[in-house]
């Protein structure tokens, strides 16, 4: 098992099971648990959660897992829905509930926990006016004080990746081409192609500066200090420190965390990508129910028909689509004046060299 970005240590924290205020029996399932969901694939920072989750419900049902009745359940969820926790902490820990009796069970969901409601509700969604804009991320980027820095900040925007896939990265996995830039990234439903264009100049700056940059395997975000022969990646809570400290300094009053930039560029995104590229773009399964939520956030399907009752839109045409081939259109001019540039600078240092 790979550390990666978060700073855990698995097999130390299993290890701590013993030591837990719960029954011996309870302890050896959530280590057989966890051993399940390695077999499984998933990440280690999502197994630290549920080693954590899983403790403090067992702490508050004090009874064996294999025991509990539809009452014990129903009492441990009372309780947590009256606590003051936030409504992603709660949604988190009824979520790994059910998952952890469907795999008690054989991989069937049964009856005990069947009836918990894991929805969130939409007063709870973050709403448009809480995500990133634009312009705060290039205030960020004017605020931060290193390459490093400012390409971790145009990269999260640009792409919208996980936080684990943004961190990961190594030299090997970027790769340069005339039209920017594209990252090979592993994420929850497996490695996908990534094009990065508005991060490029910040990603080459810092790539001037980075002493691995010659070394494949050397990782593209890592930790400044001094004498270190060996070259540590950033872990999660350090991006997420720098990110704080950068956006106070630029005077951003919201709550920055890595996962916002997802959240923002998937919004900014639904404007311009269907559903399908979403999910592969973002590394969604295709037919997941996550594009949908963008869009409505987006606002795009209301925008399509407040213009179309207007008429500024065609009745059988998008606004995502009018959109696109606007921005295809500046794309083509673009590369056209580029193009015919270069072949008149071209010509002209043939003209020269042949004189």
């Amino acid at each position: 098992m790979t550390v990666g970005i978060y700073k855990l240590n698995v097999s130390s924290r299993l290890k701590s099971v013993k030591d837990f205020s719960i029954s011996e029996k309870n302890k050896e399932l959530i280590v057989d648990f966890i051993d399940y969901c390695f077999s499984e694939g998933l990440g280690e920072h999502r197994i630290l959660k549920y080693i954590t989750t899983l403790k403090y419900i067992a702490l508050s049902l004090q009874v064996d897992f294999e025991d509990a009745t539809e009452r014990d359940i129903r009492g441990y969820v009372s309780s947590l829905e009256r606590s003051d926790f936030s409504q992603w902490t709660k949604h988190d820990y009824k979520v790994v509930l059910k998952k952890f009796y469907r795999w008690l069970n054989d991989g069937e969901e049964p009856s005990l926990v069947k009836w918990i409601n894991t929805s969130l509700k939409d007063k709870n969604r973050k709403l448009p006016e809480e995500m990133l804009t634009e312009d705060e991320v290039k205030l960020m980027i004017d605020a931060a004080t290193n390459k490093r820095d400012k390409a971790i900040i145009a990269l999260l925007w640009d792409i919208g990746a996980r936080v684990g896939e943004i961190g990961n990265l190594r030299i090997k996995h970027l790769k340069f081409d005339d039209l920017g830039a594209v990252f090979s990234v592993d994420g929850k439903t497996g490695p996908r192609r990534v094009r990065a264009v508005w991060s490029v100049d910040f990603l080459k700056d810092w790539l001037e500066d980075h002493p691995g940059r010659n070394d494949p395997e050397a990782p593209l975000w890592f930790n400044f200090a001094k004498k270190r022969e060996v070259l540590e990646p950033m872990r999660y809570d350090a991006i997420r420190m720098r990110l704080n400290k950068i956006s106070e300094k630029a005077g951003i009053n919201k709550k920055i965390h890595p996962h916002l930039f997802r959240h923002s560029r998937c919004t900014y995104m639904a404007n311009y990508l269907t559903e399908a590229q979403m999910n592969a773009y973002f590394g969604w399964v295709q037919g997941s129910d996550m594009p949908s939520i963008y869009v409505h956030l987006s606002g795009r399907d209301i925008d399509d028909a407040i213009l179309k009752a207007n008429g500024v839109a065609e009745k059988d045409t998008a606004v995502v689509n009018i959109q696109q081939e606007t921005e295809s259109a500046k794309l083509d001019l673009s590369s056209i004046m580029e193009s015919k540039i270069g072949k008149l600078v071209e010509a002209k240092i043939a003209e020269l060299l042949g004189s």
